[in-house]
């Protein structure tokens, strides 16, 4: 409910000011994931990881492509955009 995926039976939910319910886009970008295990799904590669985590963060997908690409570059990941998360290194 928190995140904005299943509707309250009651009450309101607040973040940072913003409805979860009527404006979901603002509440999201002041949450985060806390995964209980490894974050990195080993099927995926390092670009799908980036497009798949800001799309959980609900960012716009017409400048997905764009943030993706300057993320790369920012990390020094282009080269390794391809690659699945197994093979980098520091995969437990």
């Amino acid at each position: 409910m928190i995140t904005g995926l299943f509707p309250s039976t009651s009450g309101n939910i607040t973040i940072d000011g913003y409805n979860v319910f009527t404006n979901t886009r603002e509440s999201r970008k002041s949450l985060a994931i806390c995964s209980q295990d490894n974050a990195h799904f080993k099927e995926l590669t390092v670009e799908q990881h980036l497009n798949l985590f800001a799309l959980l963060k609900d960012f716009p997908e017409e400048e997905l492509k764009a943030e993706v690409e300057e993320l790369l570059e920012l990390l020094k990941l282009s080269e390794k955009k391809d690659t699945l998360s197994t093979k980098l290194s520091g995969w437990l």
